[in-house]
């Protein structure tokens, strides 16, 4: 399940940052905003609807997963079922107002991945992998997220670019947008054996500890 997790975290992460990397382009092109009111608005989002999100996520998925544990990864694949339609409604929409209410869901659970993966990561290696764990999971975001997630998607847009022109933009978003349902297959490959690795983890840290 671990390298499920991992692949999983990456992969949300490489849309999310690429997202948020030119949307302020996209806004721009597509309804003529100016960049400080991009800039004001980007940031209203981000501290207040995403940072509340981080929050409400944590604490609903702390509570569910006290029944199921695989909700500590499932509440990630129903985020971004939810969370797609509102974004293609965002990506396609002529009113800015509409745009602004769409934006809202995918806003509130887009760095919602974060708590969760880390911690169902850590919970199914042995104490003394945690620290190798913990970078490498870095490593693998850093690369797909800050490393090509602002790449892709222009890529992709000037690929578009001769066919779609100068809604290129809008459709490589969009495309990448799946990279979120990409993501929960992953989530959900790693839920059909997290409980069995997560108590294989706790056996072995037992064992450890005894033989201390």
């Amino acid at each position: 399940s671990f390298w499920h997790i991992l692949l999983g975290k990456g992969l949300w992460s490489l849309f999310t940052l690429g997202f948020v990397f030119w949307i302020p382009h996209y806004l721009h092109r597509t309804h003529d905003l100016g960049l400080g009111v991009i800039g004001t608005a980007m940031g209203v989002y981000t501290l207040g609807i995403g940072a509340t999100g981080i929050l409400t996520v944590g604490w609903v998925t702390q509570r569910l997963q006290v029944r199921d544990i695989r909700w500590l990864l499932g509440i990630l694949v129903v985020a971004a079922l939810v969370a797609i339609p509102f974004i293609w409604i965002f990506l396609t929409t002529k009113s800015i107002w509409v745009a602004a209410l769409c934006a809202l869901p995918p806003v509130f659970v887009y760095s919602a991945n974060l708590g969760p993966t880390s911690s169902a990561a850590q919970a199914v290696v042995p104490a003394n992998m945690r620290t190798v764990t913990a970078g490498l999971t870095q490593v693998v975001q850093g690369f797909l997220g800050m490393g090509l997630g602002p790449f892709v998607p222009g890529v992709i847009s000037d690929l578009l670019e001769p066919r779609f022109g100068a809604d290129s933009l809008r459709y490589s978003l969009m495309l990448l947008s799946l990279l979120w349902l990409w993501a929960s297959i992953h989530f959900l490959l790693a839920n059909r054996t997290i409980r069995e690795d997560i108590a294989r983890a706790d056996r072995i840290n037992m064992g450890a500890e005894r033989s201390e």
